[in-house]
């Protein structure tokens, strides 16, 4: 066992001493190139000034050889002859601060090298090499040297939709700047008579990748005046290089009309005139009933008496019919 795992180290050593002698002097292009060492990587990239640009790239190193943790990763900018560090990751936590505008965004011990570019700027045009170091290990993919291009900025920003405005209505138009960058956002300003009486707001969307866009709202109220009224935005970069939206020409129509005041007190008088015949249909109602009831009290205090034929009463009729009889006859004598 002790000699497998002595064996097993002295291979490991020879490997990192070999690997250390055929590696040292390949950050020339002239160097060796040694077998399992590949990248991948685009040759030409393309970016406008003051924009941003995401260069894919990984890598692969000899299956005898695995990368640690702590790999070291750097990008150099220039000829083989002459290159300087632009970007350098130092193992996972590095934050990569000491070069504000590249950023090499890909875990270097898992093979990925890919690098960002934010704000390109003239000086940015040239060739790229990816070195790699880890464990005593240097080794430049010569390969493949990817060779950025910066152009002229020709991207404008851009003006949300907004079709057919209505006067008095609020209304928010979005400008959006050209490019996903990570870098200092640009100043965004509006022109135009609407400006006046509108409200902006500038802010930043921070997106996934670990870019952003930057956005300007102009907020308002468009009055029929503000018909054919034209609208422009413009992005102002840090080297004080303007890019300017397209003519925006507004339309803006009047209101529908508001239901008149005559239909309304016509509803109301109309409402008002039902409650107030319910009330006399009521009324009348009321007295019919009223009348009724009298006249039918009335018919029966004029019916006459029915005899009862039993009990006390009907003796008390008797003597009352006596008793009237006999008071007749004395007063007719």
């Amino acid at each position: 066992m002790l000699l497998m795992r002595c064996g097993f180290l002295h291979q490991h050593f020879i490997t990192i001493v070999l690997l250390s002698t055929f590696c040292k002097d390949s950050n020339t292009q002239f160097g060796p190139k040694l077998p399992g060492f590949t990248i991948n990587a685009p040759t030409r990239v393309t970016v406008q000034r003051n924009l941003c640009v995401h260069i894919p790239c990984t890598f692969q190193v000899p299956s005898f050889f695995t990368l640690s943790r702590n790999a070291q990763g750097s990008w150099l900018k220039g000829d083989h002859s002459q290159q300087n560090v632009v970007a350098r990751k130092d193992g996972l936590d590095d934050p990569q601060d000491k070069y504000p505008r590249f950023f090499l965004t890909g875990e270097v011990w898992k093979g990925d090298c890919s690098l960002r570019i934010s704000d390109a700027k003239s000086e940015d045009d040239s060739l790229y090499t990816f070195k790699l170091e880890d464990r005593g290990v240097k080794f430049s993919f010569t390969d493949v040297s990817p060779k950025v291009t910066v152009t002229d900025l020709t991207d404008t920003p851009e003006i949300s939709t907004i079709g057919t405005l209505v006067a008095g209505e609020r209304v928010t138009l979005t400008c959006t700047s050209p490019g996903r960058c990570a870098g200092e956002a640009p100043k965004i300003t509006w022109e135009g008579a609407t400006v006046r009486k509108a409200m902006v707001h500038q802010y930043t969307i921070y997106n996934g990748d670990g870019t952003r866009t930057y956005h300007s709202n102009l907020t308002f109220s468009p009055s029929i005046k503000d018909n054919l009224v034209r609208l422009l935005c413009r992005v102002t970069f840090t080297d004080n290089l303007t890019s300017k939206s397209e003519i925006v020409e507004l339309e803006v129509e009047d209101a529908p009309p508001k239901p008149t005041t005559v239909c309304s007190s016509m509803d109301s008088k109309f409402i008002a005139g039902i409650i107030v015949g319910n009330i006399i249909i009521l009324l009348l109602a009321g007295l019919g009933l009223l009348f009724f009831i009298k006249r039918h009290m009335k018919n029966a205090g004029n019916r006459p008496h029915e005899s009862k034929p039993q009990g006390n009463e009907s003796a008390y009729q008797d003597l009352h019919g006596q008793s009237i009889h006999t008071y007749e006859k004395i007063t007719m004598k």
